[in-house]
């Protein structure tokens, strides 16, 4: 039987942005719901993400990995995170709903010490240039790379260090070890690899000052009643298999992120589940609610 579940590997096509087609109903963007995988810490007593992305705190909030399943995401879609383990060892972390999106500058202001927001201010007395000097050079994209060794530029230039708006520069948080071709274009402004070659040849950013632009508000944020931490159950994906026979693996051949899509019918099955074996082990959530139906 063919599997409901869509998987979105968490590397596109060289050259090429993969969407997820949103679901419309009278004009309006409908909820996808998503199992999200993401790599989480060596320590097998703490299930937190090597990027603390998504964060679990009091909100869990979500804003670096899966650009193009966050893009997609809206109000009302409910995400379920599974933490991966080398060698192959999958438990369920959490689960929360989208209450809202916002933009990386609100992110800042909001959460100004979570790793999971990719941007910092540049610090008082400092240029972006000296901050350049500071950070090792690494590219994610072949093409992009050579875009710039193909160029008449000299050196790297700085726009791909950081960005700007309301005559307020923001540098790449020190934290965050993306590359410069992806940090930023890829992380929060989803550009190609034609955008990007125009973008050196014109040694400048074409979406410089756009940070806080609607279609840049992709830093997601927990509904704050909706949600809860299970991590602490240590809940296998065997378990979940057994409970509700999806039928797939979450596994990958080189164990990448992966997203699947999730139907909505299997959603309150599962939040119900979560939440009986939450009650039953009568943990502790800091102060998390548990899942209210509505």
């Amino acid at each position: 039987m063919r599997s409901t579940y869509r998987r979105v590997l968490c590397s596109p096509p060289r050259g090429a942005a993969r969407r997820l087609p949103p679901f419309f109903v009278l004009g309006v963007r409908m909820p996808n719901h998503y199992l999200v995988v993401y790599h989480a810490t060596s320590d097998p007593h703490n299930l937190r993400d090597v990027g603390d992305d998504p964060c679990f705190d009091n909100l869990p909030s979500w804003g670096i990995c899966r650009p193009n399943v966050r893009r997609w995401v809206v109000r009302g879609s409910n995400l379920f995170f599974l933490a991966f383990i080398h060698p192959g060892h999958y438990y369920l972390r959490g689960w929360f709903e989208v209450g809202e999106k916002i933009n990386y500058v609100e992110a800042l202001r909001r959460f100004p010490n979570r790793r999971n927001v990719i941007i910092r201010t540049l610090p008082n007395g400092q240029t972006v240039e000296a901050i350049t000097r500071t950070r090792q050079t690494k590219w994610r994209y072949p093409k992009r790379k050579q875009s710039f060794e193909h160029s008449h530029l000299t050196s790297i230039p700085s726009f791909l260090f950081s960005t700007n708006s309301d005559n307020t520069i923001y540098i790449q948080n020190p934290e965050d070890d993306h590359e410069i071709d992806n940090w930023k274009c890829n992380r929060i402004f989803h550009c190609t690899d034609r955008q990007f070659s125009q973008c050196i040849s014109q040694n400048f950013c074409s979406k410089e000052g756009t940070i806080t632009a609607n279609p840049f508000q992709q830093y997601v944020v927990a509904h704050p009643k909706r949600w809860f931490d299970v991590g602490e159950l240590r809940i296998n994906w065997h378990t979940i298999e057994s409970e509700f026979h999806f039928g797939f693996t979450p596994q990958t051949p080189a164990y990448q992120h992966n997203a699947l899509k999730t139907p909505q019918d299997k959603v309150h099955p599962l939040l119900e589940f979560l939440n009986q074996r939450k009650t039953a082990a009568n943990t502790p959530n800091n102060d998390a609610p548990s899942f209210e139906k509505g």
